[in-house]
């Protein structure tokens, strides 16, 4: 049987979820993104070093200017998180507040703006999924160009969401939140969508 959804009333009864990120995780992703960049800046150094045609210099130099936006906005993303010392994952009686997101920063959600919520995992990565009432309002919100560098936000087809929040951010399982989401504040959980058992195994929805 279905839960009723929680209303606002009983909203403003509930302690606040508020989670801070997994710092040894964040310090492992810096270190492999400081690696890559100085092998991708190595490649670039060589190449420059040894060819004379301009059109492959041309084409290093604009696939090393987009790896280091990206590498960077994912560094910077990271030290925020590493320094702050404000949760980087916060629900409370007027939504959701995700902070310091590569390249989208803080983004603020009212529980009206979430249409649904669930897990996904591919691979060793795992998300948090959530599903907003209007994708288009929040893309168009927060900015297309961000959405389109957010390493996240370009799983949005395999995870059937725009916004992907990875275990890295949340010290407690995603699949518990998922259930926190669905008890406390009346989240649906997306149709037909697996969930991700404890060991990070996907188990079927019933």
């Amino acid at each position: 049987m279905k839960k009723p959804p929680t209303t606002r009333n009983q909203r403003q009864v509930l302690p606040e979820l508020a989670m801070q990120p997994r710092r040894g995780r964040l310090i492992i992703n810096l270190i492999l993104c400081l690696v890559v960049l100085a092998i991708i800046s190595e490649a670039i150094l060589s190449v420059f070093a040894t060819s004379n045609d301009t059109s492959i210099m041309v084409l290093f130099t604009i696939f090393f200017l987009i790896c280091l936006i990206f590498l960077s906005g994912f560094i910077w993303s990271t030290l925020r998180l590493l320094v702050s010392k404000k949760p980087s994952f916060q629900a409370g009686v007027e939504g959701l507040t995700l902070r310091h997101l590569p390249f989208l920063g803080n983004v603020t959600l009212p529980w009206s703006e979430i249409k649904s919520v669930h897990t996904y995992r591919y691979l060793f990565l795992t998300y948090l999924c959530l599903v907003p009432t209007d994708a288009h309002e929040l893309i168009r919100r927060q900015g297309p160009l961000r959405f389109a560098f957010n390493a996240s936000s370009r799983f949005s087809l395999r995870t059937g969401a725009v916004l992907n929040v990875p275990q890295s951010l949340l010290e407690q399982p995603v699949e518990e939140v998922c259930a926190r989401f669905q008890e406390d504040y009346g989240v649906e959980r997306t149709p037909k969508q697996p969930r991700v058992g404890r060991a990070g195994q996907r188990e079927s929805e019933e």
